[in-house]
């Protein structure tokens, strides 16, 4: 139970989807997505919206087809009937700025989670509702891996008094092929 309260929910704006299936942004969002303590969410019309922009994503994209299971795999679609009881809501502050972006509000509210997003509208007119940037959420996991990096401490401390001392420099190595692994967009093989 206590392990639910460090995940981190959000509701994915489309432009955020959009952006892990076209190849050349892919990387940077997927190490977002990969993290375990993260859990993601888009309203049902994300589905509409992706058929409406299929080709032009179709056209940007290197590989569209693994880009499109990477992105529906790591989010859950949320049928409107969950949140429909509030869309009423959502569709008035949205008119503000632009109605289809009323289905994510609309989820956003519900869950009481912030819209992960890069959307200049929805970023601009945020009151009612949470959200989040790409930059601010990346910010905030590497937050939780500093924690991460504490809690390992004081375990090897306790656990491994005689290895304690080296815990630092494994940790250092171990961030190093971290980022050699996001740099070369995979796995280092040896």
């Amino acid at each position: 139970m206590e392990r639910n309260k460090e995940r981190i929910r959000v509701v994915v704006d489309s432009n955020i989807i959009f952006s892990l299936i076209i190849k050349e942004k892919s990387s940077a969002y997927l190490n977002i997505f990969l993290k375990d303590n993260f859990e993601t969410y888009a309203p049902e019309d994300i589905i509409r919206e992706f058929r409406i922009h299929r080709e032009e994503l179709e056209d940007k994209s290197e590989e569209f087809e693994r880009g499109i299971f990477l992105a529906f795999s790591f989010i859950r679609v949320i049928p409107r009937e969950f949140y429909n009881d509030i869309m009423e809501k959502a569709y008035n502050i949205c008119k503000k700025f632009d109605q289809k972006d009323s289905p994510f509000v609309g989820l956003a509210l519900k869950l009481e989670a912030p819209i992960w997003t890069n959307d200049k509208g929805i970023l601009q007119n945020e009151g009612e509702y949470q959200t989040i940037t790409t930059a601010a959420l990346k910010e905030l996991l590497e937050k939780k891996g500093e924690k991460v990096h504490e809690y390992s401490k004081i375990f090897v401390e306790k656990r491994y008094e005689e290895e304690a001392p080296y815990f630092d420099v494994a940790w250092e190595i171990f961030k190093d092929i971290r980022q050699r692994e996001d740099n070369s967009k995979g796995p280092i093989m040896r």
